[in-house]
């Protein structure tokens, strides 16, 4: 009596389209597993499946469903999904899928490229062009039904796939399997419904207009709900007579996959569903540009949205976005607690709370507060986390241990800024994602735990004072996804509605459907209407090519970089030259080599957050000018205490570039091109060194400063002329906190690391010219072509290198191998410190390239992990921590020569990197 009774409300829930919430206030989960075990009659053609799916009305009463076995098994290979097809990767790449929960082998999943993609494009717009753009709308409703039935055929396969593969508990994914089947029915029967619409407008004249396919639509769904965000991409796109090309999330490709040869197999002709999983910098941003593509539609972060909407407008692409959250749970003193509770607790905690609509933000009223931190814990801590594929299971596992990390990092956050952990915090011991149901009390909504979307079974806890209270706090967020409300007053529900910022409010219901006011996805039926917009409407050109455009930018910020660099290595090209005019020792030549790190050391975070504040050109025109100003001042100075104070001065004015023009990147450069693009205008470092081991050798010191002066001043005016925001970024130029950077704990795990590296790159381009001179016998002229040599190959790595990290879409993976490539080559220089001249050369080239390799790649990595807003904060803090190294290791390393000898100074300087690397390994790549 009881399972009927769950089949029945089921069955309600699944046409009101609800979801697994209100399966769960039932307490049904023990039996729904229980039924999933075995086969249903079908006694009508009304009756549900094991998920509450209305079978399909063409099947004959009396039937028995039947389920396909499983084709789970570990270590199959699984190539693309192109034109019908499985394909093999261009590359030939295969990607190796563990279980979260478990870490076991899972899959090898073929990862695409560009190449990939122009295929799958390809076979899009033939199948559009042939045969599935002549399949007339009854036909498409017949295949999408067709479809909906193959995944109820395949359900105990598809759910135990989407288990292992994501970690989330099979019961949740059951409901969402549920859900995905409703899509295609949804689609199947709305097709009926798309009309073009006729006006007379007098006389013999009618105006009459036809519903046409958009064209071959770029889809890209995320990892925490791969199948059923699959269908709500592929569903609406089919009915309106689209083909598309899919790019899944490269953890989570295997529903995705199987779906698209489900489609294949019920008769979906070729090219109709191509699906080629890939990096998203790689595979999604030339899915996103694409000129074969004309719409995108995507589900992620926030972050990566924005870049996809810039990646889009350079061919003015139509897009949809459902994006992050950060979405408040208001609970009043009258609200009815015994259902506000629960409820609020499975907001949060379903899928482990790696969802973007997750009410991850609880408000309560003041009174209401203590009581209910109380019972929400107690109720979260008794939630079942672990094996996803025990139905009793309620929270699985996380995406990744790396993700896992990341969690907990935001735990500790909270801890530091004063939150109280009331319950879970712990990494558990063990194989496995797993992360326990965490709440944060006493929480302040200003801080970072409040504000950023942490993913995971993380819940904040904010007390409220009073209605006007509650919104305020609420609408504190820069999310709009959604919002709930609990409380006794109906009138009060419906007010606080319209006050609240967010795309979709609940009223004492656990609702977890999500609309980003960030973003607008439309409803259902707004939706396919979008789909089959009129064919009248064609995409408009840019007037200016904005893509053109930026690379002047990037040559403008390379050449402000380029010029106060020469100065950085210049002084240790002229360092021979100043210890004879002065009559200096090697560890007062040190001190003069410092001078400019230390000036660095005390502006370079100031100059980062006034860029964030008033922008690039502003910035420069103060900084390099005045650097211009103190070099002239130095090539004046008679003193070795005057020649230290005002090349302190250059370095203080001249660090601003580092903020200013790689901030410039950030905005003009999508997250593709970016790795790319800060590596070519870091090599404006080893460029600025070229030029000054190659100009100065011939020059005094006095001349040699002017030189660089006049420099300073050149890229200044270069700089302030082209470099400025794009349009429509005003808002970003906003005061910034500085603690909201420096909590940051990534982004100290990097500068750390790259602190290390640095030891290397100055040990050789520091003291390269001077150990020649010294003790091999060199000319000035030939010991700073040594370093001009030093410097191509480093312009050279820098550049592969950040190519590279665009296309693995990964900046610590290249930076950790880098380390790794410094510190060998580096130690062999120490070991042929005595041999002949033309190895021991080829030895110093090649340490110092991999010495300098590393900047670009810790540039971005910096930039990225703090975002836009506050990337010129973020360049600032690296470069300050890099500066307090270089402040440190000249003076240092001339000592340790004067103590023991070249040969064992440059084995120290190698075994710095290895260090970083460790550092780095805390870093997810």
């Amino acid at each position: 009596m009881r399972e009927e009774l769950v089949q029945g409300l089921l069955a309600v829930a699944f046409d009101l389209y609800l979801d697994a919430d209100f399966v769960h206030g039932l307490g049904a989960e023990a039996v729904l597993a229980q039924l999933g075990e075995k086969p249903v009659a079908i006694r009508d053609p009304g009756s549900v499946d094991l998920n509450g799916v209305p079978f399909s009305p063409n099947r004959r009463p009396g039937n028995v469903a039947k389920v396909l076995p499983m084709a789970i098994a570990a270590g199959q290979e699984l190539g693309l999904f192109i034109n019908g097809e499985s394909a093999e990767p261009a590359s030939g790449e295969l990607r190796d899928l563990a279980e979260p929960a478990t870490g076991s082998p899972l899959a090898q999943v073929a990862m695409a490229n560009e190449q990939d993609v122009d295929r799958a494009v390809d076979a899009a717009r033939g199948a559009l062009d042939g045969d599935w753009g002549k399949t007339p709308p009854n036909e498409r409703s017949r295949l999408l039904h067709a479809l909906a039935d193959a995944l109820v055929a395949n359900r105990k396969e598809l759910a135990e796939l989407e288990a292992r593969n994501v970690g989330k508990a099979i019961s949740s994914v059951k409901a969402e399997l549920a859900q995905a089947v409703e899509n295609f029915r949804f689609y199947a029967s709305a097709i009926a419904t798309i009309a073009g619409r006729s006006n007379p407008i007098g006389g013999s004249l009618l105006f009459y207009s036809l519903k046409e396919p958009v064209g071959v639509c770029g889809q890209i769904v995320p990892w925490n709900y791969p199948l059923m965000m699959t269908t709500w991409k592929l569903a609406p796109a089919l009915a309106a007579g689209c083909t598309i090309v899919l790019k899944p999330d490269s953890a989570t490709p295997l529903s995705a996959l199987r779906m698209a040869e489900l489609a294949h197999e019920v008769g979906f002709p070729p090219g109709t569903i191509n699906v080629v999983p890939g990096p998203g910098p790689v595979v999604g941003a030339h899915l996103v540009r694409h000129p074969g593509v004309e719409k995108i539609a995507f589900t992620g972060s926030t972050a990566t949205g924005g870049e996809i909407m810039r990646l889009a407008s350079d061919g003015i692409k139509r897009l949809i976005l459902e994006l992050g959250g950060k979405s408040p749970n208001l609970v009043f003193a009258d609200a009815e607690l015994d259902d506000a509770v629960p409820s609020s607790v499975w907001s949060i905690y379903y899928s482990a709370g790696q969802s973007c609509e997750a009410r991850s933000r609880v408000l309560v009223e003041a009174p209401l507060y203590d009581d209910f931190v109380a019972k929400f814990a107690e109720l979260a801590s008794g939630l079942k986390v672990g094996d996803p594929l025990d139905p009793e299971t309620q929270i699985g596992s996380l995406i990744s241990s790396e993700h896992r990390d990341r969690v907990h990092g935001y735990v500790e956050t909270g801890r530091e800024e004063g939150a109280e952990v009331a319950t879970g915090g712990e990494v558990p011991e063990g194989d496995g994602a797993f992360y326990p149901p965490t709440v944060l009390a006493n929480v302040d909504n200003s801080m970072k735990v409040a504000q950023e979307e942490i993913f995971g079974p993380v819940v904040t806890v904010i007390p409220f004072e009073d209605e006007r209270d509650a919104v305020r706090i609420a609408n504190e967020s820069r999310y709009g996804l959604m919002a709930t409300i609990w409380t006794g007053d109906p009138a009060r529900g419906h007010r606080l509605a319209r006050r609240i910022k967010a795309g979709t409010v609940g009223i004492n219901m656990p609702y977890t459907g999500a609309r980003p006011r960030d973003a607008r996805a439309l409803p259902r039926d707004e939706e396919r209407d979008r789909l089959d917009e009129p064919e009248a409407v064609q995409p408009v050109r840019p007037v200016v090519a904005v893509s053109r455009y930026r690379w002047l930018v990037l040559a403008a910020g390379t050449a402000a970089q380029t010029s106060y660099s020469a100065v950085l290595i210049g002084l240790p090209v002229l360092a021979p030259q100043i210890r004879h005019e002065f009559g200096l020792s090697l560890v007062e030549v040190g001190f003069v080599i410092d001078s400019v790190w230390i000036g660095g050391l005390l502006t370079l975070l100031p100059w980062g957050l006034l860029a964030d504040r008033v922008g690039e050109r502003i910035v420069l025109a103060l900084g390099l000018g005045t650097c211009a100003l103190a070099l002239v001042g130095a090539a004046e100075a008679s003193g070795f205490g005057a020649l230290l104070v005002l090349l302190g001065l250059a370095g203080a004015a001249g660090a601003s570039v580092n903020a200013a023009s790689g901030r410039a990147v950030m905005y003009w450069f999508p997250a593709a091109e970016r790795g790319l693009a800060l590596g070519v205008r870091q090599t404006a470092i080893p460029l600025g060194g070229f030029i000054a081991a190659i100009a100065l050798p011939a020059l005094g010191v006095k001349d040699g400063l002017l030189l660089l002066a006049l420099m300073a001043a050149a890229g200044g005016i270069f700089g302030v002329a082209v470099i400025h925001d794009p349009e429509g970024t005003e808002d970003i130029l906003q005061p910034r906190r500085l603690g909201e950077t420096l909590r940051d704990g990534r982004l100290w795990l990097l500068c750390s690391g790259s602190s290390f590296y640095l030891v290397a790159q100055l040990a050789i381009t520091g003291f390269v010219v001077l150990f020649l001179y010294d003790e091999r016998g060199f000319s000035h002229g030939q010991a700073a072509l040594v370093l001009a040599g030093v410097q191509v190959l480093a312009a050279a790595f820098r550049i592969g290198g950040g190519r590279w990290s665009d296309r693995v879409g990964s900046r610590v993976g290249p930076l950790r191998l880098v380390g790794l490539a410094s510190s060998a080559t580096l130690g062999l220089v120490a070991a042929l410190v005595g041999a002949p001249a033309g190895v021991l050369v080829a030895a110093l080239v090649l340490a110092g390239g991999f010495a300098m390799a590393w900047n670009g790649l810790s540039f971005t990595a910096a930039a990225e992990l703090a975002g836009r807003a506050r990337s010129g904060a973020a360049l600032g803090m690296q470069q300050s921590a890099l500066a307090a190294t270089g402040a440190a290791v000249p003076p240092i390393f001339a000592a340790v020569v004067g103590a023991t000898s070249w040969r064992a100074a440059f084995a120290i300087a190698a075994a710095f990197p290895l260090a970083g690397v460790a550092l780095l390994r805390r870093l997810s790549a």
